[in-house]
């Protein structure tokens, strides 16, 4: 796997159609509208009325920006979809279908994130208690901290990388099942090469952080507002998409 030609692709794709990167980004202004206006009602009424209206205009805000993720967590498969079908282009916008699929991927998070989340409360809890049996020994209380720490950060490092094979696993059936089977998913991760998936990791990084740079940047511009979200999410779903089809070359 050359990892610099897979993600010179992925870096590329969402150039191939400049309207549907607008489109979705003009969704990111939508979406953004409630949180903008909110603090209006505290110029138009009494104190009551205010905050009634700040509390439902809040709330219009959260439905949009749930709608919002569940819509390019659709995109987004189906962006990884095409990928491993090898068809080129970006996806047209199947709305119903990337709703359906954007819930589906939010109940696969939350069925690999819920493993981290239940092992680190277990944790939490028989750490506290050693931390209070060390809180008169500062170094012990500290180790104890910094250990419990460095543990539950490796449990989320771990699934996190399994879920994003597990979305590949999801987009290439279509099926949950097949998503949340972890055996099938280090299976894959096998063929891909675990040389290969770290190295596809770290460039991965690198680059998220040279991105977050530049949005940064444009981010102050109404142009930067609309491409930034759209732009990494076609490309982080396109380099998914790329990953999962060298398990077919094993």
């Amino acid at each position: 796997m050359d990892v610099m030609e897979l993600f010179k692709d992925a870096l590329t794709y969402p150039t191939k159609d400049f309207s549907k990167l607008l489109i979705l980004g003009v969704l990111v202004i939508v979406a953004a509208i409630p949180f903008v206006i909110m603090f209006l009602p505290l110029f138009l009424g009494s104190d009551t009325l205010a905050l009634a209206g700040m509390v439902v205009i809040g709330f219009v805000g959260f439905i949009l920006l749930l709608l919002l993720q569940i819509i390019y967590a659709g995109y987004g498969i189906n962006i990884i979809k095409k990928t491993i079908a090898l068809e080129e282009g970006l996806p047209e916008f199947d709305w119903v279908g990337m709703i359906i699929d954007g819930i589906k991927v939010f109940i696969l998070a939350i069925l690999y994130f819920i493993i981290p989340a239940i092992l680190s409360g277990i944790l939490s809890f028989l750490g506290t208690g050693f931390s209070f049996a060390a809180v008169n020994n500062p170094s012990a209380f500290l180790v104890a901290n910094l250990l419990l720490f460095l543990i539950i950060g490796i449990l989320y490092i771990i699934f996190g990388l399994l879920f994003i094979i597990a979305l590949g696993r999801f987009a290439e059936t279509d099926s949950l099942g097949a998503a949340i089977n972890v055996m099938d998913v280090f299976d894959k991760i096998g063929q891909i090469g675990w040389v290969n998936f770290i190295i596809w990791i770290i460039v991965l990084l690198i680059i998220n952080l040279v991105l977050c740079f530049v949005a940064s940047i444009l981010s102050a511009l109404i142009i930067g507002v609309i491409i930034v979200a759209p732009y990494f999410l076609m490309y982080y779903s396109r380099a998914i998409g790329l990953l999962y089809n060298e398990s077919k070359n094993y």
